[in-house]
């Protein structure tokens, strides 16, 4: 979890797919509540599909969230090629 809390580490407990979890962590509380909640989400999406069980839930749920990852970065990363040839461009106009 990378967004960072007022610092320190603490134990947020949390519940993903009816298992609780004690996790030490510097983010801020509720952003690890929201992490922790997406995951729990993720995986009873999964769970439908996964006929192993657990451990192949928490697989096609962390599947899911690194192709979400993935489309984000491409999504950014086009976002600020445009931003600077729009940039580059305008530069080029007033010199």
């Amino acid at each position: 979890m990378s967004q960072s809390g007022t610092g320190g580490r603490r134990v947020v407990r949390v519940r993903i797919a009816g298992e609780e979890y004690k996790l030490r962590t510097e983010a801020d509380h509720e952003y690890t509540l929201r992490c922790a909640e997406l995951v729990d989400e993720r995986m009873r999406e999964a769970d439908g599909q996964a006929d192993a069980g657990t451990r192949a839930a928490a697989v096609i749920a962390a599947l899911s969230l690194a192709a979400d990852l993935l489309e984000q970065r491409e999504r950014v990363s086009t976002d600020a090629e445009r931003l600077a040839a729009r940039l580059s461009s305008a530069l080029a106009v007033r010199g």
